[in-house]
């Protein structure tokens, strides 16, 4: 592998980003096509349905790709899907090597189009910017892996790790670019969760706020056990083309309002078992059902603190504002049990620092 390689890969992978909040439920893909020196053809998969970014490398390619090398960020399919495999359009279009990112963790293919090429004759190279690929498509990689949604914590704090004043006033503790930066956050996510006492302190729509439009818009997931919430609340009320709101609820709601809140198109997952909370392991395999990656959790504090005590959590993202609220009775971000030792603190693994305006942002893994 030389400088030029990882110059050309780079360049599929930003080409693979383009395509951010648009391909569910298929990963973002970018390839680049180079014949001595020169690139002949590039593409991405813009969304689901659409052509693979292999294929349509291969349509934009200005002559003839025989013996020309490619680069692709995930392995290439070799299934039938909604488009034919590409392992076979890149046998037939004569490509002499093959450079990729990853393997493709889906059972239907993972190692498979790389087998498939390697028959064909052709030299097949893996693990090139393997880490940045995985880190674009970790949602869509953790899924296929575990069976189970990758969760992400959100969380805007103050320095003292607050959330919001006694009296529940919490906007805005972050400024206009961390705010910016959750719509991202939002567009790239699959489903956005928050419980019932976020909805009645600040009546979000969770909705993706943005000039740019999107394939598609994150579900949007409720948190009610005792079902105290009614449609009038802006999350039921604003409704969206292929954007259902997820009322999750205990056993002991009454047949009559979850008829009302069906009634205004909300949808129910319904725990079957009583209890005075939800299940979130049950939650975790009925949100895998609806083939959801990857699941933002934007709050309050019980919630990321049940995620937190369940091992539930895969990585958290903290914006934090170079503020001081104080106070004991102001609501500290995370709740939950928590830990009772200092040996028993939950650590971050592999921290990011980063500024956003004035705030910190500090991304992990749990």
């Amino acid at each position: 592998m030389t400088i030029d390689d990882s110059v050309y890969m780079n360049r599929a992978l930003n080409l693979a980003r383009k395509a951010w909040g648009n391909t569910w439920p298929n990963p973002m893909v970018g390839a680049v096509i180079v014949k001595n020196g020169h690139i002949l053809g590039e593409g991405y998969h813009h969304y689901a349905g659409s052509y693979h970014a292999e294929i349509e490398a291969l349509r934009k390619c200005k002559e003839n790709p025989q013996d020309a090398t490619m680069y692709v960020t995930l392995e290439p399919c070799c299934h039938f899907g909604k488009t034919p495999p590409c392992t076979e359009a890149i046998i037939q279009a004569g490509i002499k090597k093959v450079f990729i990112s990853i393997k493709d963790p889906n059972p239907k293919v993972s190692g498979k189009g790389i087998k498939r090429l390697k028959e064909a004759g052709i030299e097949i190279h893996s693990g090139l910017l393997k880490e940045e690929a995985t880190i674009l498509n970790e949602g869509f990689i953790h899924f296929h892996r575990t069976g189970n949604p990758l969760v992400v914590l959100k969380i805007a704090q103050t320095l003292d790790g607050k959330i919001a004043t006694a009296n529940y006033d919490s906007k805005w503790i972050t400024g206009k670019e961390s705010r910016k930066l959750v719509q991202i956050l939002r567009a790239g996510s699959d489903a956005i969760l928050v419980g019932s006492h976020t909805i009645i302190q600040d009546d979000p729509e969770l909705v993706v706020h943005s000039n740019k439009p999107y394939k598609r818009y994150p579900y949007r997931i409720i948190l009610d056990t005792r079902g105290i919430l009614n449609p009038q609340f802006n999350v039921f009320s604003k409704r969206l083309k292929d954007c259902p709101v997820f009322w999750v609820i205990g056993s002991q709601v009454s047949r009559k309002k979850i008829i009302q809140m069906e009634n205004n198109g909300v949808k129910i997952l319904q725990m079957k078992n009583k209890s005075s909370h939800i299940d979130l392991s049950w939650l975790m395999n009925e949100l895998s059902k609806l083939d959801i990656h990857t699941l933002l959790v934007e709050g309050g504090s019980r919630i990321f603190g049940a995620f937190i005590d369940d091992c539930l959590a895969d990585k958290m993202i903290i914006f934090q504002a170079p503020s001081i609220m104080g106070g004991q009775k102001s609501l500290s971000s995370i709740g939950g049990k928590g830990a009772l030792a200092i040996d028993k603190l939950v650590h971050l693994k592999k921290p990011h620092y980063s500024l956003s305006g004035k705030d910190m942002v500090i991304e992990g893994y749990l």
